[in-house]
């Protein structure tokens, strides 16, 4: 699994730090151009020294079963300094919500075609993680997409800040997810 990229940046070749970025944002709050701001897929220390400069509102990183490596340090830090954390992709770009299989294919600007879980490889080697979201889901009378959003929201997300929200309209059966 690979790191959000750490140190130095390029923003269109104008900024090139995280407190270069920060500054710029707290002159646009000064200015009542914008309420707050934030960053994507940063690391800890990114969060660390942008929030220094200009109190960083949000994070928005992917965060699922698949994809956790936020947990360690960035989430954390997030809580230590007061920053909301909103995360993107829940159901891992799609995987697990059943629906995709070995034998897909993506072309274009599908982003699945670049991401190592999608593989044909990858996607075969992970089939019981999805023929065990399946048998959960059955279970609940759910979707398999619902079943692993629920299960890693409850066993994952920290308490303290976040809280999960109530079941999703989607539900098949709110009155499963209650019990």
């Amino acid at each position: 699994m690979s790191r959000a990229p750490q140190g130095p940046h390029l923003t269109m070749g104008l900024i090139d730090t995280a407190e270069s970025y920060a500054g710029v944002m707290g002159k646009l709050i000064g200015e009542g151009k914008i309420r707050g701001w934030g960053q994507s897929q940063a690391a800890e220390d990114e969060v660390r020294r942008a929030h220094a400069v200009t109190p960083i509102t949000a994070i928005q990183s992917e965060y699922s079963m698949m994809e956790r490596m936020f947990e360690k340090d960035v989430l954390p830090a997030c809580r230590e300094l007061g920053i909301g954390f909103v995360p993107f992709s829940p159901l891992g770009a799609g995987f697990l919500s059943g629906q995709y299989t070995s034998r897909d294919t993506y072309t274009g600007d599908d982003v699945r075609r670049v991401i190592t879980r999608f593989s044909k490889e990858n996607m075969d080697a992970n089939q019981p993680l999805l023929a065990l979201l399946h048998r959960f889901a059955a279970e609940k009378n759910a979707t398999p997409g619902l079943s692993a959003w629920k299960r890693h929201w409850e066993n994952r997300m920290p308490q303290s800040r976040w809280t999960l929200s109530p079941p999703l309209q989607s539900c098949r059966s709110s009155a499963a997810w209650m019990a």
